[in-house]
């Protein structure tokens, strides 16, 4: 397995690498995503371990900006003192997240297991709900019909497809939708999932009422879906 190691505190960063290198782990340490360049993490990295530390907020952010274009695994290590920022880093994009103190061996066993579903959807075909969206040709079908969406329609849905069940916030769609320093219009969101809802189905995507929109788990055999 070779292993992206990001994080801002060196001497930690040094610590990470020398347990996990003992369970045969290649590794590299940068202190913040953007020092990868897109094609190298494409190419060499099968995940990213992710450690949180007094800048968490900031990190936040660049998560969710990484995760515009990347689909690489992530977990998230996060100290007792960012426990509260748990569900935040879960919505900026991580799949997975542990508290420290914990068993080097256990998060050798979720690296394999994000590492190992990451390869097992190799050919970037994501099935979901009645939905199949090919990431490689940007395109969608809705039970067998091909979806006309805009680029802003396919990455918000592709997003849901990846996590059915998962709540998606407001302010992380908007992220999403124009990128960290673009503001949105306070009804973006809502257009687009209406939008969306109309080309698919009303039961595809439900609402939290004052939180924001998870994708249904509707049954792939359904004849009648809307």
């Amino acid at each position: 397995m070779n292993l992206l190691i990001c994080t801002a505190n060196q001497r930690e960063g040094l610590r990470w690498r020398r347990e996990l290198q003992a369970e045969s782990i290649a590794i590299r340490l940068i202190a913040l995503l953007s020092d990868a360049s897109e094609g190298e993490l494409t190419s060499q990295y099968d995940a990213i371990l992710h450690i949180f530390g007094d800048n968490a907020s900031q990190e936040i952010d660049r998560l969710s900006q990484f995760r515009l274009s990347q689909y690489i695994p992530v977990l998230a290590v996060v100290t007792q003192k960012n426990m509260g920022l748990a569900c935040q880093i879960l919505d900026a994009g991580a799949d997975d997240f542990l508290p420290t103190p914990m068993d080097i061996r256990e998060i050798h066993a979720r690296l394999r297991c994000r590492v190992r579903r990451a390869r097992l959807s190799g050919e970037e075909v994501i099935l979901a709900s009645g939905l199949r969206i090919d990431l490689g040709s940007q395109q969608a079908w809705w039970f067998g019909e091909k979806l006309c969406l805009s680029s802003r329609e396919l990455r918000v849905l592709s997003e849901f497809a990846i996590r059915p069940g998962h709540l998606f916030t407001k302010d992380y769609l908007k992220m999403l939708i124009y990128g960290q320093r673009q503001i949105a219009e306070s009804n973006t969101v809502e257009v687009l999932v209406h939008s969306l809802r109309k080309k698919t189905s009303s039961r595809l995507i439900e609402t939290v009422r004052g939180v924001g929109y998870a994708l249904a788990r509707l049954d792939d055999r359904m004849r009648d879906p809307r």
